[in-house]
């Protein structure tokens, strides 16, 4: 009898050791849940973007170009490369200087979306008439980090 008991406070014990491991906080294992998150969320991420049909570009608090989708440059005809780390001023309207309708100035000031109507100049100097809405995005303690237009 005492052997059963004995027997069944170890399987008892190795069950609750189990349920620990199973909810601790193992760095191998967490680092492992993070990068597959990272990963699902970047395969979101590029298929939002290459799947719109509007142009789409995401400019730092510095004005400068981070990325950009495909359909913003095939209105522009460039690559994605020739944008990233340019002013986002002088690649769209050939400016030397903020644009002073700039929706994402205007958004990095109020904290909300912001829109303007404007003429874009591609670099053999055709104008095309668009329209920009620009929307402010937050570092996770809430600063402004740019936005996207």
């Amino acid at each position: 009898m005492e052997k059963e008991n004995l027997i069944n406070q170890i399987e008892e014990s190795g069950q609750n050791q189990n349920r620990y491991n199973e909810k601790s906080e193992n760095p191998c294992g967490e680092q492992i849940k993070i990068e597959g998150i990272k990963r699902e969320v970047y395969e979101s991420y590029k298929a939002l973007m290459n799947s719109s049909v509007l142009g789409i570009t995401i400019v730092d608090k510095e004005y400068k170009i981070i990325t950009t989708n495909a359909t913003f440059c095939e209105l522009f005809k460039k690559t994605a490369e020739e944008f990233v780390g340019k002013y986002c001023y002088k690649e769209y309207e050939k400016r030397d200087d903020v644009c002073p309708h700039c929706p994402g100035r205007r958004a990095m000031i109020s904290g909300k979306p912001e829109e303007a109507e404007t003429l874009a100049v591609l670099d053999n100097g055709t104008r095309i008439h668009v329209r920009n809405r620009a929307i402010p995005f937050f570092s996770d303690d809430g600063t402004i980090k740019g936005f996207i237009e």
